[in-house]
């Protein structure tokens, strides 16, 4: 009797733990809220072939920013940079300017110790483009970002912070 008493005990705990370490898994899955970042951004505006852009009200082709996916990339899974917890922390958002004359897209790293980040930039399913930056290391109390590809291709070098940019599909 004692010898079932436990047995059904060890179950119940291997029971938990299974459970424990699915429920954990999904939480690194895709669209999992993404801690507080680190104060620092680059602007990026996408422009069309033909200088339109991605996401502006006037474009002949408009793409609503709810169409619009954007996702933090970290060992191949991908992270909602839309379900941030609390107020700061976009890794990545599309923003409108004051003017509300263009929407731009905020990029920032998770946090000071990342050397590089990924992003995916989601049109439609079979639309995507990819963000790749570089940091310098954390000077005091900001990040540089120090080199920027779009779709693997080399942008530009020595990007300043909050610098705006703009980058033709």
């Amino acid at each position: 009797m004692k010898n079932t008493f436990t047995l059904r005990k060890i179950q119940l705990v291997a029971y938990a733990l299974i459970f424990l370490s699915i429920a954990s898994c999904v939480e690194k899955t895709c669209c999992a809220p993404m801690p507080e970042g680190d104060d620092v951004r680059l602007e990026i505006t996408i422009l069309d072939k033909d200088g339109g852009n991605m996401v502006h009200y006037t474009h002949p082709q408009q793409i609503r920013e709810s169409w619009v996916g954007l996702y933090y990339i970290k060992n191949g899974e991908l992270y909602d940079t839309e379900k941030t917890d609390g107020q700061r922390g976009w890794f990545s958002r599309l923003s409108p300017k004051s003017d509300n004359s263009r929407y731009s897209f905020y990029f920032r790293p998770v946090n000071s110790l990342e050397k590089k980040s990924r992003y995916l930039i989601e049109w439609s399913p079979t639309d995507r483009d990819t963000v790749d930056l570089k940091y310098k290391p954390k000077i005091e109390s900001y990040i540089m970002i120090d080199s920027l590809w779009f779709n693997g291709k080399y942008v530009d070098e020595g990007i300043r912070l909050s610098q705006e940019f703009t980058i033709t599909k």
